[in-house]
């Protein structure tokens, strides 16, 4: 849903994106895998688009499966962990969550990627 909205938002983004089809694909034929290397385009408007709106902002769970200590605090056997794409998140042990709004994960870092909340293939 979420790269239709980047499509329909960002229609330059999106002219790249066909003009580039059209020149490997043409209009006859749908792209294979071995027009992969060909269309850097979408690949990067697939990847700004999974950084821009994530299909599940907090992630998909692990599960760990030793005690670990990470920066300070012990993550018990068991804990089910989340790497959250909007902000870092640990849930420790399963109902336990420690989160701080403010620590903001690599893909909204604005010093990683400046201006986070701007859809940008160009990066």
């Amino acid at each position: 849903m979420y790269v239709v909205m980047a499509s329909a938002c960002y229609p330059k983004a999106q002219e790249k994106v066909q003009e580039q089809l059209d020149i490997v694909a043409g209009r006859d034929r749908a792209p294979t895998f071995d027009d992969y290397n060909s269309l850097p385009q979408i690949e990067a408007f697939m990847l700004e688009w999974l950084r821009w709106r994530p299909v599940i902002t907090p992630g998909f769970a692990h599960c760990t499966s030793i005690h670990i200590v990470y920066k300070c605090m012990c993550i018990p056997e068991g804990a089910i962990v989340f790497g959250n794409h909007w902000y870092r998140m640990i849930c420790i042990p399963v109902k336990t969550m420690c989160w701080s709004p403010f620590n903001r994960a690599v893909s909204r870092d604005p010093s990683v990627y400046p201006n986070p909340d701007q859809f940008d293939p160009e990066r």
